[in-house]
């Protein structure tokens, strides 16, 4: 039995290497901007064998980055914003107002609802109603009561058609956090190894605090990633200066061999992974997103998935919303959130979200007052124009733009 744990002992030791190796790696992935640079300067200063260099070559954008920073929006007003945004009702606005106060920085409901009820004056039946609206909000999976609510929210506006993610987030938690891990699951419910983990990189890719990438101190600026811009058709992307980072040589002897300038040599191969990884994947992005960074319009933003770019990256999901959480790209037209990229898709051919709601929005708008617009008639009017999506879907949209049926708008017009 000793022989064989001694002859274990080196694989051992090369395993724990290469998985700190790759923790290490993951950590520089997945930290921001500003944090990565903190990180860098603090590394150069204190290392013999680092240094900035000053001599790499980088594109210039042709507008003023730092000019273009900006303050990062916080949860509460982005919430606050998507609430104004999609209803005019006082009594809605009043009780979302009170539901967002309630949401701490991790992005869950921090009050119960019959709390919130008594605060508001509302009916606990009012408030679970909003509370579902704005559930329905960016970012994905905000105002749950529980983790798993939280995960469930963004399987379903994310990735509707996965139930077994479902079914392991429903009925499976306690078996993933216990010893058998994933393993467990698949004896639990006879699921294959390619379902397990396929459910695993789907779950992995899911925000467990959905709030935390808004939480920041109000008084720093946003580092961004990199600047982006379309110049005579062409995609340019110029990264942080920060990436230019190198290892100095000073002696090619035993000095260049030590434990130290080893462990700056693989810092630098680690920013230059993540670097080689981001590039990467914006350029993806900003290919898919091309109208927008030409015109500079939201509304020209198409849909687009996690699992979309990870497919072209050949990176794993896991890895690219690791590469995108907390960072942001200078844009002539200011600062963006990568995340922000990323739109939903709706209906039948690719429609973004936003492009239906504004829509519906449209339609409703400026319907005759004479014949007021039903749910078949919306439906009806948007294939017209290419959307094409089911009548539920029109009903759910405007539900969510708080905007009451034809029936009741016509009530309404009459009773004035």
């Amino acid at each position: 039995m000793n022989r064989i744990s001694i002859k274990l002992q080196p694989a051992l030791k090369t395993t724990l290497k290469m998985n700190l190796k790759l923790h290490q790696s993951l950590d520089i992935l997945s930290m921001s901007s500003d944090c990565l640079k903190e990180t860098i300067y603090k590394k150069v200063r204190y290392s013999t064998f680092l240094t900035i260099s000053h001599s790499a070559r980088t594109i210039s954008p042709p507008f003023n980055v730092m000019e273009n920073k900006a303050i990062p929006k916080t949860l509460k007003e982005l919430l606050t914003e998507q609430l104004n945004y999609t209803t005019d009702d006082g009594d809605i606005r009043g009780i979302g107002s009170f539901i967002i106060d309630a949401i701490d920085k991790n992005g869950y409901l921090a009050e119960s609802v019959d709390k919130i009820s008594e605060y508001s004056g509302f009916s606990v039946a009012q408030v679970e109603n909003v509370l579902g609206k704005i559930q329905q909000f960016e970012p994905e999976g905000i105002a749950a009561r529980t983790p798993s609510e939280s995960l469930l929210i963004q399987l379903k506006l994310l990735y509707p058609d996965e139930t077994i993610a479902k079914i392991i987030i429903e009925k499976g938690i306690d078996i993933l956090e216990s010893a058998k891990g994933w393993s467990g699951l698949a004896d639990k419910f006879n699921f294959s190894d390619d379902d397990i983990e396929h459910a695993k990189s789907i779950i992995q890719s899911l925000a467990p605090y959905p709030g935390l990438k808004y939480y920041f101190e109000p008084a720093n600026n946003i580092e961004p990633e990199a600047a982006v811009w379309i110049e005579d058709g062409n995609i340019n992307i110029s990264m942080n200066k920060f990436y230019n980072i190198d290892t100095i040589l000073i002696d090619p002897g035993e000095l260049n061999d030590s434990a130290s300038y080893r462990q700056a040599k693989e810092f630098v191969r680690f920013i230059g992974e993540r670097r080689k990884s981001i590039e990467l994947i914006i350029r993806i992005i900003v290919t898919h997103q091309r109208e927008f960074f030409i015109k500079g319009d939201r509304m020209l933003l198409k849909p687009l998935k996690l699992e979309d770019v990870a497919n072209e990256s050949l990176r794993h999901i896991s890895t690219v919303s690791r590469a995108i959480a907390g960072k942001y790209l200078s844009t002539p037209y200011g600062e963006i959130a990568i995340k922000e990229l990323f739109v939903r898709r709706v209906g039948f051919n690719g429609v973004s979200r936003q492009v239906v709601l504004k829509r519906i929005r449209e339609l409703v708008d400026n319907e005759d007052a004479q014949h007021k617009l039903s749910d078949k008639d919306i439906m009806t009017k948007l294939s017209f124009e290419g959307i094409n999506i089911v009548r539920r879907t029109v009903v759910k949209y405007r539900s969510i733009l708080d905007i009451k049926n034809a029936a009741e708008r016509e009530k309404s017009l009459t009773s004035q």
